[in-house]
C-alpha cells in the first residue's frame, strides 16, 4: 500500500536506513506532461466558480456546494461531512467567514489550482480549489493544522471506517489530481484482503526532514489480524500527504 515514491523520497528513506527490503510500489495514474495553459478568461472563471462554491457552503448549502464536483469526488462525500468540517473544524476556530481577500490560480501540470485567500472573524485561510484540466472541480479544502501524528491517525481511522473522501481530504492538491477515493478504497481492500480485520494504529513515529525541501517521514505501524506492517506516509512543509508507500519482509 499504496502508490509510488519518487526516486528523491525513496532516497531519502534509503539515507535514513528504512529501506532494507524491497519495496511494493503501486504507481498513481500515467498523465501526460503535455501542459495545457489556460487564458485570462478561464483563470477568471475558474476563481468565479471557487467563490460561488464557497458562497454556498457559507450559507450552508452544502448538497449544491457538492454538485460542482466530479462524480469520482462527490461520490465519496456527503453534504453532511462537508458540514461538521465547515462548523466544527473552521468557522468554530476562525470565527465567522468575512470575505475573499484575494484570489489567484496556480497552473501545474495536470490541473488548476484556486487558491482564495478567505478573511474570517479571527484569521484568514487559504482555501484550495483543485480543478482538472476540462475545468472540472476535483477537489477542494483548508490545508490542516493538525499535527502529523492526529492527521495520520485521523487518515487510517477515515480508511478503517470506509469515509474514503474524508481520507483523501489530507492529501496535498497534486496528490488530489492523481488518486481518487476511489483508489483509497481499492489499496485498503487489498491491505484487508490479504491480512485480515484491522486491528488498530500499533506506533506512528515521525522524522522530520533535514532541510525544508524535504519532506516529513511518519512510519504508522498497524495492526492486522494475521499481520503487522510499517507503512510510509510522506508530507510537505504544509503537512499535507503527498505519498504513502510499505515495504515487504
Amino acid at each position: 500500500m499504496f502508490f509510488n515514491l519518487s526516486l528523491k523520497s525513496i532516497n531519502i528513506l534509503t539515507v535514513l536506513g528504512l529501506i532494507t527490503t524491497p519495496m511494493v510500489i503501486f504507481a498513481p495514474p500515467s498523465y501526460s506532461q503535455e501542459r495545457q495553459i489556460i487564458t485570462a478568461e478561464q483563470r477568471q472563471e475558474l476563481i468565479a466558480t471557487s467563490e460561488q462554491i464557497l458562497s454556498l457552503i457559507n450559507a450552508g448549502q452544502y448538497a449544491a456546494a457538492l454538485d460542482y464536483l466530479v462524480p469520482e469526488s462527490k461520490d465519496y462525500i456527503t453534504p453532511e461531512q462537508i458540514k461538521a468540517i465547515w462548523e466544527n473544524e473552521i468557522i468554530a476556530k476562525d470565527g465567522a467567514f468575512e470575505e475573499v481577500v484575494t484570489a489567484k490560480v496556480i497552473d501545474v501540470v495536470n490541473a488548476d489550482i484556486v487558491i482564495l485567500n478567505a478573511r474570517f472573524a479571527n484569521i484568514s485561510e487559504n482555501i484550495q480549489f483543485i480543478y482538472n484540466k476540462e475545468q472540472q472541480l476535483i477537489g477542494f479544502g483548508v490545508p490542516s493544522k493538525q499535527s502529523i501524528d492526529a492527521i495520520v491517525t485521523s487518515f487510517i481511522n477515515n480508511l478503517a471506517t470506509g469515509e474514503y473522501g474524508l481520507a483523501r481530504r489530507y492529501f496535498s492538491p497534486l496528490f488530489k489530481t492523481e488518486i481518487f477515493p476511489a483508489k483509497l478504497e481499492e489499496e485498503w481492500q487489498i491491505e484487508l484482503n490479504q491480512y485480515g480485520k484491522f486491528m488498530g494504529i500499533k506506533d506512528i513515529v515521525v522524522r522530520p526532514g533535514v532541510t525544508l525541501s524535504e519532506p516529513d517521514l511518519a512510519i504508522v505501524t498497524l495492526e492486522f489480524e494475521q499481520s503487522t506492517n510499517d507503512y510510509f506516509i510522506l508530507f510537505d512543509n504544509q503537512t499535507a500527504i503527498i505519498n504513502i508507500d510499505f515495504v515487504t519482509d
